[in-house]
């Protein structure tokens, strides 16, 4: 089972909200701190390292990852249960840090492999957060597939981004997850932008002017 053993925090006291961020394929903990400024004054960020670990031939780390990705001729592939207990050891983070934060409002923020994550637990835990910011996230079937309590995800808060030129997770990606939601009738705020699998200013802004609406 994995487990969350490492994190960089930023604020100081969550008045207004606390904000967890799960990082991309490759990436570690440090790779989404610099969003921690769309956030402003009274909230608290813990930017998470996935467990995964991506050694080089050489042996150093390269990077970090939620789920193993495996290569087969029908694309890429994902470890299933690695994503689940990805998600469960978040979860558990969670259920540590929001009383010791006591944050009025809580909300998750993934890239990529992180946006996966984002959607698995607003999907089956939503009763922890207020909302989710997924950015360039891959439609995994199996995350998208079960009997959800739509009566409680609906009030949730959903932010998603992709780029239209994305060919690490592709743009029809984005799309199948945002005709899921429409199809249950799910409200939400996209934004997309005529570049590949990145945050660029344009999203980075539209999230920010999101974040200040929804946590008002």
């Amino acid at each position: 089972m994995f487990e969350i053993t490492e994190w960089q925090r930023s604020g100081d006291k969550a008045t207004r909200a606390l904000v967890i961020m799960m990082h991309g394929y490759g990436a570690d903990m440090h790779d989404l701190v610099p969003l921690s400024s769309a956030f402003g004054p009274g909230v608290v960020t813990y930017s998470l390292n996935a467990p995964g670990l991506l050694p080089s031939p050489e042996g150093t780390i390269m990077g970090r990852s939620w789920f193993n990705l495996i290569s087969s001729p029908f694309g890429m592939e994902y470890d299933l249960e690695d994503v689940e207990d990805s998600a469960q050891a978040v979860k558990t983070f969670l259920e540590k840090i929001i009383p010791q934060e006591n944050a009025p409002k809580v909300y998750l923020l993934g890239f990529s492999q992180g946006a996966c994550l984002v959607h698995y637990l607003l999907l089956r835990e939503a009763q922890m957060i207020d909302g989710g910011m997924a950015l360039s996230g891959r439609f995994v079937d199996e995350v998208f597939e079960g009997d959800f309590n739509w009566s409680e995800i609906q009030d949730k808060k959903l932010f998603m981004s992709h780029g239209e030129s994305d060919y690490v997770i592709s743009y029809e990606s984005g799309e199948k997850i945002r005709e899921f939601y429409i199809g249950n009738e799910k409200s939400f705020d996209f934004v997309d932008f005529p570049g590949g699998h990145d945050i660029p200013v344009k999203v980075f802004k539209a999230m920010k002017n999101w974040f200040n609406k929804v946590c008002s």
